[in-house]
């Protein structure tokens, strides 16, 4: 198994270990993989809580500029702590299809897509500090999903097997680029723990 470190071009992160909330995964442009509630296949961003506190990300943002790191803020939700016995809930996706909702009992979407030809995420903290980054992540292609390996967040790569937490059931997946995909390759194991996810507002 061939490993990557982020600052091999493959997207600078700002966590070292997965001891604080970070974006996990995201999928620029979602064909087939799943329906947002209008029945559009929008993107999506996965937002990760390792931690051992329930985090509230009300005043947090997302971001794909780095000039405007308030581009979209969450509404008052609540990730639950990584030892929540039903072992997903400490997953949170937010749709990245430009419909701009940010009701804390419905589904989340961004008020901006991601564009397939790379750029910059960010997840920031409601004293707009830069937690979780991407800072030129690769380009990307339909229905392949980009995301850190959960034991070392300094490796990240493309899955090979989309694992939004609103999709799967519990299971291994091993994610990887695609051997036309351009770019340093990067060989990623992960185990995921995953249900269906809503919003918790607190």
């Amino acid at each position: 198994m061939i490993l990557s470190p982020l600052p091999m071009a493959l997207g600078a992160s700002t966590n070292t270990t997965w001891q604080a909330v970070g974006i996990s995964e995201f999928m620029a442009t979602n064909r087939t993989t799943v329906l947002d509630v209008d029945g559009d296949p929008s993107g999506w961003i996965e937002i990760f809580n390792p931690t051992t506190n329930d985090i509230s990300l009300s005043g947090w943002s997302l971001t794909d500029d780095p000039n405007n790191l308030r581009q979209w803020l969450f509404p008052n939700v609540v990730i639950p702590d990584a030892g929540d016995a039903n072992g997903s809930d400490n997953f949170l996706v937010v749709f990245a299809s430009g419909k701009n909702r940010a009701t804390n009992t419905a589904e989340l979407h961004s008020n901006f897509k991601l564009p397939l030809t790379g750029g910059y995420l960010a997840l920031v903290d409601n004293k707009t500090n830069v937690v979780s980054v991407f800072t030129n992540y690769p380009a990307q292609s339909p229905d392949i999903s980009y995301g850190r390996d959960p034991f070392n967040p300094n490796f990240a790569g493309f899955f090979s097997a989309t694992t939004p937490v609103i999709l799967i059931q519990p299971a291994a997946q091993i994610f990887h680029p695609p051997s036309n995909f351009p770019g340093p390759a990067a060989h990623l194991s992960r185990r995921l723990i995953c249900n269906c996810r809503f919003p918790i507002a607190r």
